[in-house]
């Protein structure tokens, strides 16, 4: 059993800047399957048992080993799995421009293949989607109307609400 722990632990990848949504899923199932994720539970009550405190220090140490070095910064001075969690998720939930850039940059690069029917184009749409609800962005009015920065499909999956496309 610890051998196909230890080779789901590989398959993770590291975060980078641009699988943030992924990588968390799978870290935080990762940490559910090592019974640590209750510890990374910021409101849960503070960690005061011997056992507790070294679960938390190894959650640290498998958080440490799914992080790429871009995101070490962020959590070379913290020996906590709970600190390091919330640290890591304030530097990547965050709705900024250059967040959105990307994300709309992985939208238009993506392509519907007819060989291969529809999809996986749509789960890939979906997945930025995901994505932009993660960091918590809506698009506004005026940049699904006027500016033109969303494609229709991305503003009808956006807004949860029944969609006619119009070209």
């Amino acid at each position: 059993m610890m051998s196909s722990r230890k080779t789901i632990l590989a398959l993770i990848a590291k975060l980078n800047g641009q699988n943030r949504h992924t990588w968390s899923k799978e870290t935080e199932a990762y940490l559910t399957m090592e019974e640590f994720w209750e510890l990374m539970d910021p409101t849960g009550a503070m960690l005061t048992s011997t056992t507790a405190l070294k679960c938390n220090k190894k959650a640290y140490a498998y958080i440490w080993f799914l992080v790429g070095p871009s995101s070490w910064d962020s959590i070379i001075e913290i020996k906590s799995g709970q600190e390091a969690w919330a640290a890591l998720k304030a530097e990547h939930e965050k709705d900024m421009p250059s967040t959105r850039m990307n994300l709309c940059q992985q939208l238009y690069l993506l392509s519907h293949n007819p060989a291969v029917g529809v999809i996986p184009f749509v789960n890939e749409v979906l997945s930025v989607v995901h994505q932009l609800e993660f960091i918590m962005h809506k698009p506004q009015k005026d940049e699904s109307q006027t500016n033109c920065d969303w494609p229709p499909l991305l503003i009808c999956c956006c807004s949860h609400k029944p969609c006619t496309l119009h070209t």
